[in-house]
């Protein structure tokens, strides 16, 4: 992942591990000024698809707010009283395997092709009798 603010790149080489926490040289807790920041996954786990657009992330004096830019919903991103952090999930979604396309499909038995035109010749040889 990358997190950028406005021209600017904050972070980068961000990794989510197993917990899903975003790690950088081994921090997982980033404090940010107030400002509009965008989360941009730059390589999907293998399995998963690779999110289209960037996580938008308001940071504020009220709070956090985050606008899935693949979805286009908004949430607010809940605070934990007790650790004193801002927590936001990201959901990754499975990737599937589609059948490829273009090919020249199933080859055709010369075979078929020898007994069409033997059938033809036959049929062809029994008219003209």
């Amino acid at each position: 992942y990358q997190l950028s603010g406005g021209s600017r790149l904050y972070l980068e080489d961000l990794v989510s591990g197993e917990d899903g926490k975003l790690v950088k040289d081994g921090q997982s807790v980033f404090e940010l000024p107030p400002g509009t920041y965008g989360l941009t996954e730059t390589q999907a786990p293998a399995g998963y698809n690779m999110r289209s657009a960037p996580l938008t992330i308001e940071v504020s004096s009220d709070g956090v707010s985050c606008q899935d830019g693949d979805t286009d919903s908004e949430e607010s991103i809940p605070y934990d009283e007790t650790s004193k952090v801002y927590t936001l999930t990201v959901a990754n979604t499975k990737g599937i395997t589609l059948p490829s396309t273009g090919g020249r499909g199933t080859p055709r038995p010369i075979s078929g092709l020898i007994l069409f035109t033997v059938a033809g010749l036959l049929l062809w040889k029994r008219r003209r009798k």
